[in-house]
């Protein structure tokens, strides 16, 4: 049982600026050398790294269904975005980019975040992540 490589993280990363406050984040997933369903944990927060506690922090994970309702998690199947299955994506889609939008009620406010996906199966507990820095900012003023 292996776990999963770490993903490869698309946007928003290097401090890019964004005016989203309901950001939306994207990576190209991995693969598994087991060929396992794979699913993700979004976290963002104002500190480095993402700390469970803290005021701004935020989780989304692909194997809750409640994750599914809050944040949209979607990938690409090479022609249209379609919903991440609750079960997992599958392996014909390694590789593929994949997203989550948060919803509203967990809209960011204005400054420096830092977000990280980390994969995993069922078989294992992955702990490797890839991490970025992004800035909320409005009108050129973070």
């Amino acid at each position: 049982m292996a776990d999963p490589t770490v993903p490869v993280l698309v946007a928003p990363i290097g401090g890019e600026q964004t005016t989203e406050k309901q950001a939306t984040f994207f990576f190209t997933a991995p693969s598994d050398s087991d060929n396992d369903l794979l699913h993700f944990m979004l976290e963002i927060d104002s500190v480095n790294p993402p700390t469970d506690g803290n005021a701004d922090y935020k989780k989304f994970e692909t194997r809750f269904s409640s994750d599914h309702e809050e944040g949209r998690w979607e990938f690409w199947n090479g022609t249209v975005w379609q919903l991440l299955p609750e079960t997992g994506l599958p392996t014909a889609y390694y590789g593929t980019t994949v997203k989550c939008t948060i919803p509203k009620s967990a809209e960011l406010t204005l400054g420096t975040w830092y977000w990280r996906i980390q994969a995993s199966d069922y078989n294992t507990s992955a702990v490797l992540y890839n991490q970025a820095t992004f800035n909320v900012d409005v009108f050129g003023v973070s």
